[in-house]
């Protein structure tokens, strides 16, 4: 058994993982939880992000309606920075998009116009043509797609809209709903779980979202931890790590799949250096980062 002590303003609240050599799926090891990015460090760092409430603001609030999530997340695809995705939403607030109706050139014209950060920077829109094509179809459709009671059915009309894909339409029903029956999966998520071999080495992510998804949905029982609160750790945590601190994981990370025919892997703590080594030491750098206390007992 390998014991987590959490240290929580009321106290120290042990949580309890199996052994590194047990499965936590059929074949699938859960790996020691002080290395980087094996199934017990990953159930570690989300148990203790969980425990003191990292996220508890995050997922489920008021803070958009329904066409206002919808946008954001358009707005928010592949290579835009959440903090200009919402300068650009309130870009788009502020001229009426919500009020009336805009062609698609009129959005991409405001999309194009100068976007004022939330840190006094200011920053241009990439992609506007596209995104506004998007965006301009979405407001379209969503008289067809009500805020329904089911998490999964209204994911399921979401999908409808053009440029709305699985991780999209998942991101917009956890934001509104804070469901913990879908799974965010972005390239950071996906690329950790490879290497925790919770994720197979290969799929294709258009035909195979939903058994990855189902998969995610399963190591997150396993773990003991909210689907919601398992892909935002990992995301955030995952995106920091360098391609060197990656690398290095997914070799001493080989043997957690019996399949790979290798033994459970035994680290050596001088093996990989990275950031995120220090967490088990109590370093400064945790306040640094905004990462809870924790400690393996």
């Amino acid at each position: 058994m390998q014991n987590i002590d959490i240290v929580l303003s009321e106290g120290i609240h042990r949580v309890p993982l199996p052994d590194p050599d047990a499965e936590w799926s059929a074949g699938y090891r859960w790996g020691d939880a002080s290395f980087l990015l094996t199934p017990s460090w990953i159930a570690k760092h989300t148990h203790m992000r969980w425990r003191i409430g990292t996220y508890s603001q995050v997922f489920g609030g008021v803070r958009w309606n329904l066409a206002e999530e919808v946008v954001f997340c358009i707005l928010s695809g592949f290579g835009i920075r959440a903090e200009v995705a919402e300068a650009a939403l309130s870009h788009l607030q502020r001229a009426g998009l919500f009020q009336q109706p805009f062609s698609v050139e009129e959005i991409e014209r405001l999309l194009r116009e100068p976007l004022q950060l939330g840190s006094g920077k200011r920053a241009k829109y990439r992609f506007p043509q596209k995104r506004a094509q998007y965006i301009h179809g979405a407001l379209e459709r969503l008289s067809d797609v009500q805020e329904v009671a089911g998490d999964l059915e209204l994911r399921d009309r979401l999908l409808a809209i053009r440029g709305v894909g699985p991780k999209t339409a998942s991101f917009i029903v956890r934001n509104l709903l804070g469901s913990d029956k879908v799974a965010i999966l972005d390239v950071h998520v996906l690329r950790a779980c490879k290497i925790a071999r919770i994720f197979p080495p290969r799929f294709d992510l258009a035909k195979d979202y939903g058994r990855l998804e189902r998969r995610f949905l399963d190591f997150a029982d396993a773990a003991g931890v909210p689907a919601s609160i398992l892909d935002a750790t990992i995301w955030e945590m995952a995106r920091d790590l360098s391609p060197s601190s990656l690398a290095a994981a997914d070799r001493m990370n080989r043997g957690l799949a019996a399949s790979e025919g290798l033994p459970v892997p035994t680290y050596d703590p001088s093996s990989i250096i990275d950031e995120f080594v220090i967490l088990e030491g109590g370093s400064s750098d945790r306040g640094k980062k905004g990462l809870p206390v924790g400690r393996l007992a």
